[in-house]
């Protein structure tokens, strides 16, 4: 993703020396602009955005652009610099690999280097939520409008962070956590979800547009269900923890790992989160289950009424699964 040509455009977003060489830290701009930019943004918006940066002055049609730009070009040059730093701290050479070394100067050490590394992994994501910000509350966007990213979201029953949130308000830096909850979200969908409601209704319930009334409550009861059942998963997975702004994913270096350990205070903490959480999400799936069976009629729920997983009100004491089992959901 080529949206630099100079390292003065680069010291617009991160702080590097007039003589730091461009060609240096090209590749790593290359890298960060295809594993962490463009899964997120599209192929068709990564194009589109470098034609833009290539032409120069935007027509006024497309000026719209330029603040995503300069949003594109902060996450990529952070991520980049990210990712060169390892190699950033020595010189490699037809001698080898070496550190330099000399009366003014002197490599810095491993402490300092973390702190670096943590910093624009930070900057980084959060030049990334600014974009998906963007592109959400712009839509006049096409190349986003119509991408596979945009549409996979559509597939789930909650289908972006500001709706997450109002199922789990506790979620922190919204659209990166979100997307990396989508694959725990998925598994719940089709591993809990589908089997108590079967994945005919699942869908049909689901893709209910402008839900009114006993439909748009069976459609929140699902959706506490959802978000509290995969923030249980998520806990368990250990990719997440608690911050002072909420759940959030943890910083993973462009070479996969971690760049903070879990403290015994974290890891506490996301143990009480996976039970609170499998309790709340069980109680509102049992929730869900009683009142589309008091509510089905030929007319409503009838899909569900005419299911063999409706059970007659008047017997449902006696049959239902979690009563007195204390949830359908044991992860």
């Amino acid at each position: 993703m080529i949206i630099f040509k100079t390292t003065e455009e680069l010291r617009e977003h991160i702080a590097i020396s007039s003589n730091f060489e461009f060609d240096d830290i090209k590749p790593s701009l290359k890298q960060a602009g295809r594993k962490r930019v463009i899964p997120v943004i599209g192929k068709a918006l990564a194009a589109e955005m470098e034609t833009f940066y290539a032409e120069g002055s935007p027509d006024v049609e497309d000026a719209d652009k330029y603040p995503l730009l300069l949003l594109l070009q902060e996450a990529v040059a952070n991520f980049g610099l990210e990712a060169y730093i390892p190699e950033g701290n020595v010189t490699i050479s037809g001698q080898g690999i070496t550190t330099e070394q000399n009366e003014h100067s002197k490599p810095a050490d491993w402490g300092r280097i973390k702190d670096l590394t943590r910093k624009h992994l930070q900057s980084g994501e959060d030049a990334l939520e600014a974009i998906i910000d963007f592109l959400e509350t712009n839509g006049n966007i096409t190349e986003w409008n119509d991408s596979d990213e945009r549409k996979r979201l559509k597939n789930f029953f909650i289908s972006s962070a500001d709706q997450f949130r109002k199922y789990y308000s506790n979620l922190g830096q919204g659209h990166l956590t979100f997307r990396s909850l989508m694959a725990e979200m998925q598994t719940v969908q089709s591993m809990y979800l589908e089997p108590t409601l079967g994945a005919e209704f699942l869908k049909t319930l689901k893709d209910i547009s402008g839900a009114e009334g006993e439909e748009l409550q069976a459609q929140e009861y699902a959706r506490f269900a959802l978000a509290n059942l995969t923030i249980s998963r998520a806990c368990r997975s250990q990719l997440f923890h608690f911050t002072a702004d909420g759940f959030r994913k943890r910083l993973v270096t462009t070479f996969n790992s971690m760049i903070d350990k879990l403290s015994d205070t974290s890891l506490s903490e996301l143990n009480r989160m996976e039970a609170a959480t499998a309790k709340t999400g069980n109680a509102y799936l049992q929730k869900l289950v009683d009142y589309l069976n008091e509510k089905a009629t030929d007319n409503l729920f009838s899909e569900w009424k005419d299911s063999d997983k409706y059970v007659d009100p008047a017997t449902a004491e006696a049959v239902s699964p979690v009563k007195g089992t204390g949830g359908f959901v044991g992860f």
